[in-house]
């Protein structure tokens, strides 16, 4: 099935013609085969198509996809909230901010004056609180710009729009308020049941404690999934110590409430099968009070299946039970393949049902001799040393295996290596249960004795405060995390075949071989991507909407040089997730400031207050720019080498043309450093907002100066680009960096219908998110992320 929807999902055009005929074929060929045990996973892989087809095809013209397309478009929509609405906290300074997110079902759209039926859901977000009276099954009309969702526009960025792709929705809406964009038109029922019961939880939870402390929000993300305070700070330290996955509604709660009840089932003296099927209905009741999670409906079947065969009588088969669950929820929602928690869920519980037994088994062999010793001969302390040591083993067992089968995703999709989280894992899931069930001792005494309330709910919190500390000091470790590239799709493969043929053999010579082997094949694959990049010069334009940051990976890593920042918040958005994806400490790259205005060298302030021997390249000019000035002196002060460079001065491949010493720095913007490089046989020139005159003085000392590649960073005095200089340069290429308002745009379109009798091509980091330059021997490689735009450059003839 899985192979069905895989193919389903990848193969453009797909239409029912085409499905009805894969699906003849397999099912033919089932029918005539005489060993039809072959042909079955072909059959149940045409069903993955037929699902999938199903779930993303267009079946009616009233489709939003007809209606709008991808052309942004001011609408006014009616519709019922389909989801339960989200609210988050963004703490910016010393004020939190809220946004407020749903799903909207739409019935009808207006765009211009007439009201027409539609199809489809649409994302909605509005930047204020939520407000009571809106909630799950409310009628609403809402009016906003309807767009396509924002795609990653770095990588390993969040894709929002393939997110919510998958989930199909194609569409958002986003407001600053409420008012007046929003109105209310029908109430179809009161407040839903999972809402009321999440109000009551977070009251019970909080009784005897303060609910603005910072432990009693994180219990009641933990116990009731309500994540408005899950803010990045208070993510952070979790994530980077490899434990961030407590904080989702998964199989590590359902198993803490289901072995709840258990005890207390056998506590009261309930038969067995009595109680499973109570407790099935109180799992889901649990899961529908959450929010419904993905996370939280996927471990919900696997123990609905488990709980089913208690009933029954049937022998446990835990991989079995794993599989019709995984076609039980593809089968609903065949999309779920390709959202990361899917993946991740399912590959870590086979991970653990297939590896767990034997990482267990071997360390206990090491005292296989014990047992032959009777225990009238075993001392006390060498009885419970063993026991202990066997607990630890078993605990540190679940923890590799769950590590080892979620590393090459985390990697994939989050850029993070946690080394720590083995370690990590075995601290904080004993802390974690002990939490769950000190909320759930309140949530249950809660109604009949306040008392037991208060104090599970002071015991919850010294659980979950010790959570924080020990999160906080793990992350601390040098290498607890380690941000590290998207790993080669040749490389992830190579990894769990391995895993996998490992753990089909029992004799372990074999196995270690099989490591070394997909050990030396991994290595192999890296191996050759590095000695790629030492061939490969790449220019690497980040997307931030104000100033530049421009990212140049040399050959080699001396000359590795990171151009501006941007301001202040794109330091942690984009520039240092980027740069960690590339460099380490020991090996970070020179950085150089072109300009003196904050806007420009913000970023790159919040990046080097970490002391580092490298060095920083500086403007010979005497900015008037206070931060500037201290930034500069905060610089020469610390371990960085800072040196001012001028007109003439080289740097690697890199020329300096502007400014000299002499040069006049004011505005800043009048004299930023330009650069041009010449890299096997390409002129590339960096001109930043160098303004309209001072560009005309540059190009009158070199009149026969022309370049392949362009760089303009978007004027802040919004002055149009100069014709006459850039005729003149006859750039290929011209990438835009800088804002992605609607100035920005506006100022792109104005140059590239100057250039429409020309081949110039036109490229801007505001629509095209980050768009990346490879230069290796004669030829030039562009890609951009967003739009998936790419262009490919040889030389120039003399």
């Amino acid at each position: 099935m899985m192979v069905g929807i895989f193919f389903a999902e990848r193969i453009p055009g797909l239409s029912w013609p085409w499905v009805g005929a894969l699906v003849g074929i397999f099912v033919v060929v089932w029918i005539v085969c005489p060993r039809r045990i072959y042909w079955s996973g072909l059959a149940i892989s045409s069903l993955g198509v037929v699902l999938a087809f199903k779930e993303t095809r267009i079946r009616s013209e009233n489709d939003l996809r007809v209606l709008i397309g991808n052309t942004p478009r001011l609408v006014t929509l009616e519709g019922t909230i389909a989801s339960v609405p989200l609210m988050r906290a963004i703490e910016d300074g010393m004020e939190a901010q809220f946004r407020t997110h749903f799903v909207l079902s739409v019935s009808r759209i207006r765009n211009g004056s007439r009201w027409r039926p539609a199809v489809g859901r649409v994302a909605v977000r509005i930047d204020a609180p939520s407000l009571s009276e809106v909630h799950q099954g409310v009628s609403i009309q809402i009016t906003g710009a309807l767009r396509r969702p924002e795609s990653a526009r770095l990588p390993g960025g969040f894709d929002y729009r393939r997110y919510l792709r998958l989930q199909r929705i194609y569409y958002e809406i986003q407001r600053e308020a409420w008012e007046p964009h929003v109105s209310i038109l029908a109430r179809d029922r009161g407040v839903p049941l999972p809402q009321r019961f999440q109000a009551w939880a977070r009251s019970c939870l909080s009784r005897g404690q303060n609910p603005e402390s910072r432990s009693i929000r994180l219990v009641w993300a933990m116990v009731l999934g309500w994540r408005t305070w899950l803010t990045a700070d208070a993510k952070d330290p979790f994530m980077r110590s490899g434990t961030l996955h407590l904080f989702a509604i998964s199989g590590l709660h359902v198993a803490l409430i289901a072995g709840f009840m258990v005890v207390i089932a056998k506590a009261i003296r309930i038969p067995r099968r009595a109680a499973a099927s109570m407790i099935i209905p109180l799992i889901w009741f649990y899961t529908l009070a959450t929010g419904a999670p993905a996370s939280a409906i996927r471990a919900s079947t696997v123990a609905t299946i488990v709980l089913l065969g208690r009933i029954l009588d049937r022998p446990p088969d835990a991989l079995n039970s794993v599989g019709l669950a995984a076609i039980l929820l593809l089968s609903w929602e065949p999309l779920q393949l390709f959202q990361a928690g899917f993946q991740l869920s399912f590959t870590v519980v086979v991970t653990l049902l297939v590896l767990y037994p034997r990482l267990e088994g071997l360390g206990l062999r090491f005292f296989s001799d014990e047992d032959l010793v009777p225990i009238q001969l075993r001392s006390p302390l060498r009885r419970m040393a063993l026991r202990l040591f066997r607990r630890l083993w078993s605990a540190m067992s679940v923890s590799l295996a769950a590590w080892l089968g979620s590393l090459p995703l985390i990697a994939t999709y989050f850029n993070l290596v946690t080394p720590l989280g083995v370690v990590a894992n075995l601290v904080l899931i004993p802390l974690a249960s002990l939490t769950m069930a000190s909320a759930m001792m309140s949530l249950l005494m809660g109604s009949f004795v306040p008392g037991v309330s208060h104090l599970a709910n002071s015991s919850a919190w010294f659980w979950m405060e010790t959570m924080i500390r020990s999160s906080g000091a793990i992350a601390e470790f040098p290498g607890a995390a380690l941000s590290i590239g998207t790993p080669p799709v040749a490389a992830l493969c190579i990894y769990y075949l391995t895993l996998l043929s490992v753990l089909t053999i029992s004799e372990w010579r074999a196995a270690v071989m099989r490591l070394m082997v997909g050990a030396v094949a991994i290595s192999g694959i890296y191996a050759w991507n590095e000695n790629a990049r030492r061939e490969t010069t790449e220019l690497n334009f980040l997307p931030t909407t104000r100033g530049e940051a421009i990212f140049i990976d040399a050959p080699g890593k001396d000359w590795d040089l990171q151009i501006d920042g941007g301001p202040k918040w794109s330091a942690q958005r984009y520039v240092m997730p980027f740069l960690e994806s590339f460099v380490r400490d020991e090996t970070f790259p020179n950085f150089l400031l072109t300009h003196g205005d904050k806007e420009h060298v913000e970023a790159a302030a919040e990046i080097l207050k970490k002391p580092r021997d490298t060095k920083v390249f500086i403007s010979p000019l005497r900015f008037r720019s206070s931060f500037y000035r201290q930034l500069i002196d905060d610089l020469s002060g610390s371990a960085y080498q800072v040196e001012r460079v001028t007109a003439g001065n080289e740097l690697a491949a890199w020329t300096v043309l502007f400014p000299e010493a002499t040069s006049n720095a004011s505005p800043a913007d009048a004299a930023p450093l330009v650069l041009l490089g010449q890299i096997n046989g390409f002129k590339i020139l960096l001109l930043s907002d160098l303004s309209r005159d001072t560009q005309k003085e540059l190009l009158n000392r070199d009149p026969a100066l022309e370049v392949d590649l362009l760089s303009l960073n978007l004027p802040s005095d919004m002055a149009e680009a100069n014709q006459f200089v850039l005729q003149q340069l006859n750039p290929r290429v011209i990438i835009v960096t800088g804002s992605d308002t609607g100035f920005g745009e506006r100022w792109v379109r104005l140059l590239a219908d100057s250039f429409s009798k020309t081949p110039t091509r036109l490229y801007f980091t505001g629509t095209d998110g980050l768009v990346t330059v490879k230069i290796r021997q004669r030829e030039l490689q562009l890609e951009t992320m967003r739009t998936a735009r790419r262009l490919e450059l040889i030389p120039r003839s003399n």
